[in-house]
């Protein structure tokens, strides 16, 4: 019961563990009773001092003995008959209520030197400064004797004068000892209370233990998932940073290319324009040989017929001279008109083939002009489809 609870370390060891402030008030209350047990004993020092002690030199070891066993059963005696000595020590001291303070410390060996002296303690004969007092209350005392001897029918009544106490201070120690036996009771009581509470406890305690055991174990699950979640979705997430890395270099690269084809396109669009406007220019040129062409087969197509008509005037002409040689004398001024239409029709036909021959050049020119430009059209051609295939290929 002291304040390290020797006795008893499970339970200071179960105080460490967030004891409730009632359990901890319960505590500090037993140890103010365990502090009122030792004010008890403070009172018997007191109350002997108002009565002297007067050594005896003549008594013998054996009495000693036997004084000191008196006394005990003299003491037995009294807490039988606790109760009636407490109703009539009302002129006695009290003692302090439970929990009270203690005035002063004094050991339990201080009462054993007084119960188990041998010297006798008090003397009936050496009384105090009051000792008119005393006289007079000595009736009353032997009254109160006689009824604590009536008390315990079967117990053993022996006079206190006989160990040298007076009823005074016996009764002084009856109260005493009832005071502590009920203050040990008390103090058992509640220490066993106390002792069930703590049980109590302890069990609550390990069952919130184990229930925090079963909330720890369940979040231990919960933050292993959460963690291996956490990994994945890290890991997710690095894998979607470089595929976004990639997406992002493969998005450079490709608008490079596209501003790069879309140079090219312009490229290819500015020489196509320049390509449609010769083309154009080579069909309008082309449209205007075809014309001059048409126009000099025209010429030579009439010049064939003249030449036709030529021949058979010529060959006429011959039939005529082979008819007419045999006239030619008659026919001289025909021969001559027809020799001059000859030379006429001579020089019409040298000039018409000469005419014909540049003709038949400039054909030839236009035919190698046309070829040339048929030659470049269908190198365009292939050009523009080519800049088309490579567009649609971008």
């Amino acid at each position: 019961m002291g304040e390290k609870c020797p006795a008893e370390p499970d339970l200071c060891d179960v105080e460490g563990v967030d004891l409730s402030q009632e359990s901890l008030g319960t505590l500090e209350s037993d140890q103010g009773i365990v502090g009122s047990q030792d004010s008890y004993t403070s009172i018997l020092p007191e109350d002997g001092a108002k009565v002297k002690k007067k050594k005896k030199d003549g008594k013998k070891t054996k009495k000693k003995k036997s004084s000191k066993s008196k006394s005990k059963d003299g003491d037995s005696k009294d807490s039988d008959g606790k109760e009636h000595k407490t109703k009539k020590s009302s002129s006695s001291r009290r003692p302090e209520p439970e929990g009270g303070n203690t005035t002063s410390n004094v050991t339990m060996d201080e009462f054993d030197k007084v119960i188990y002296n041998n010297d006798p303690l008090f003397s009936d004969l050496e009384l105090s400064d009051k000792e008119g007092d005393s006289e007079l209350q000595v009736p009353s005392r032997q009254r109160r004797q006689t009824r604590l001897m009536g008390v315990g029918s079967s117990g053993i009544v022996i006079p206190c004068t006989q160990f040298g106490l007076n009823s005074n201070t016996m009764i002084k120690f009856a109260i005493i000892s009832t005071e502590l036996q009920n203050v040990l009771q008390v103090s058992l009581k509640r220490c066993e209370s106390e002792i069930a509470g703590l049980n109590r406890r302890i069990q609550l305690l390990e069952e919130d233990l184990e229930r925090s055991e079963e909330r720890l174990s369940t979040a231990q699950t919960k933050l292993d998932e959460a963690s291996k979640a956490a990994d994945e979705s890290e890991r997710g997430r690095k894998v979607l940073e470089n595929r976004s890395q990639g997406d992002e270099e493969r998005i450079d690269l490709l608008e490079k290319q596209l501003e790069e084809a879309k140079w090219i396109a312009e490229d290819a669009d500015r020489k196509f324009d320049e390509a449609a406007r010769k083309l154009a220019i080579t069909e309008v040129d082309l449209e205007r040989a075809e014309a001059r062409l048409e126009a000099a087969e025209a010429k030579i197509v009439e010049l064939e017929e003249e030449l036709k008509v030529v021949g058979n005037n010529m060959k006429s002409l011959e039939i005529s001279e082979q008819e007419a040689s045999q006239r030619e004398d008659s026919y001289e001024e025909t021969i001559r008109d027809l020799t001059h239409r000859l030379k006429e029709a001579e020089n019409r036909a040298a000039e018409a083939e000469r005419t014909v021959s540049k003709l038949q050049k400039e054909v030839d020119r236009l035919e190698d002009e046309l070829l040339a430009e048929k030659e470049r059209y269908k190198a365009i051609s292939d050009e523009l489809d080519q800049t088309f295939a490579e567009l649609a290929g971008y």
